[in-house]
């Protein structure tokens, strides 16, 4: 692994090597209209071609910092400006970078906060509303709010231990009250006034906690976890289990379907543990 250094001068040209198909850096959101595609460039499996990974504070925009590769500034899958907020976040990109080599190439799916950061940068900062939009609608079929029947009490018992603190957490939090259905499979209808509460907490965050709010959403399949875990009700390994629980019951019965279930496990932790990471630094 080469070292990581610190560049002594920031070039003026950058570089763009990312994308947001399954060949690049994906974003962790659903490809947004508004969002060009002609710009990314394929790199899975491309042979290393920097030596040196630093980190600098920007020269644009102070308290900012830029990744640099061989000194040169690092771009956006977008080409943008691919400034973080904080030096341990770009520290954190630089070491991903870093960890890549010649053996396999570069490897995207092992880049959990470039993915993020590339997220925030070309996905949520050009439009806010289509990001919020896509987390907030994940309420009406939330996993949190969906209990199996009676005749399934192993998991009807899991469900309700987990679950239900959850639920009267958001309600209390956020001066709501939301619908649960059980044994159902239909969306759930929430009041108005539910729906703006949720969607106001959604649009208070930056592009940076959004990116995390909606990685975690899109994971657990749930909101209501999403933001348990932003406002530390509940552990990243907590968030693990709640949004888990049907399939590792399946697991205890059935078991582990080698090459499944564990990469599943391991993706799944990847995702969730970098979103809150990322996310705690941002505080």
């Amino acid at each position: 692994m080469q070292r990581i250094c610190r560049s002594i001068g920031v070039k003026s040209f950058g570089v763009r090597l990312c994308s947001s198909n399954t060949n690049g850096i994906i974003s962790s959101l659903p490809q947004n209209s508004k969002v060009s595609n002609s710009t990314h460039d394929p790199i899975a499996g491309r042979r290393r071609f920097y030596k040196d990974v630093g980190v600098a504070e920007s020269t644009e925009n102070a308290g900012y910092y830029n990744i640099l590769l061989d000194g040169r500034v690092l771009k956006s899958p977008a080409f943008a400006p691919f400034e973080m907020p904080n030096k341990d976040i770009a520290s954190i990109i630089a070491g991903e970078w870093d960890a890549q080599d010649n053996c396999l190439g570069i490897q995207p799916t092992s880049m959990a906060f470039m993915k993020l950061a590339a997220t925030a940068v070309d996905q949520i900062t050009p439009d806010r509303e289509y990001t919020q939009q896509h987390c907030v609608s994940f309420l009406p079929t939330d996993t949190v709010l969906y209990f199996t029947d009676q005749e399934d009490r192993i998991l009807l018992r899991k469900q309700e231990k987990h679950f239900k603190p959850l639920i009267s957490w958001m309600n209390s939090e956020f001066n709501i009250d939301l619908n649960v259905s059980y044994g159902g499979m239909r969306k759930l209808e929430h009041s108005a006034d539910t729906v703006s509460k949720v969607r106001a907490a959604v649009g208070a965050l930056n592009p940076f906690e959004l990116a995390c709010l909606q990685c975690v959403t899109m994971e657990c399949k749930s909101i209501i976890i999403a933001l348990a875990l932003l406002h530390r009700k509940i552990s990243y390994k907590e968030a693990i289990l709640v949004s888990r629980l049907e399939e590792e019951l399946q697991c205890e019965v059935w078991g582990v379907v080698e090459g499944g279930h564990d990469i599943d496990r391991l993706h799944n932790k990847i995702r969730i543990s970098s979103a809150c990471l990322m996310y705690e630094l941002m505080q």
